[in-house]
C-alpha cells in the first residue's frame, strides 16, 4: 500500500478520498441493511463480504494506531471483486 509522506499535501487529499470512499460504502451498506433487514441481508453472500469490507475501513478509520491496520485496509481492494460481479461485460 503507497501511502504519501507524512505532512505533505498529498496525505491531505489521501485522507480526504479514504474518508470519503468510506462515508459512501457507508451508506450504501446502510441502504442495503434497511433494504433486506436481517436475514435476507446476511444470507446475500456478498452483502456480507461488503459488510465485512465496510467494518474493516470504519475500524482502520477509528483506530489508527493498532498494529496491523494497514494490512486490514488492503482488504478494501477485494471490493473491486464485486464490481466484476456487477459489470458483465468486465467478465
Amino acid at each position: 500500500q503507497a501511502v504519501p509522506n507524512q505532512g505533505s499535501s498529498d496525505l491531505a487529499i489521501f485522507d480526504a478520498f479514504d474518508i470519503a470512499f468510506t462515508t459512501i460504502f457507508s451508506v450504501e451498506l446502510a441502504l442495503h441493511l434497511f433494504a433486506y433487514w436481517l436475514w435476507p441481508f446476511f444470507s446475500n453472500g456478498w452483502l456480507v463480504f461488503d459488510f465485512f469490507v465496510v467494518s474493516v475501513s470504519l475500524a482502520s478509520l477509528i483506530f489508527t494506531s493498532l498494529p496491523g491496520v494497514s494490512v486490514l485496509r488492503l482488504m478494501r481492494t477485494f471490493r473491486v471483486l464485486r464490481l466484476f460481479n456487477k459489470l458483465k461485460s468486465l467478465r
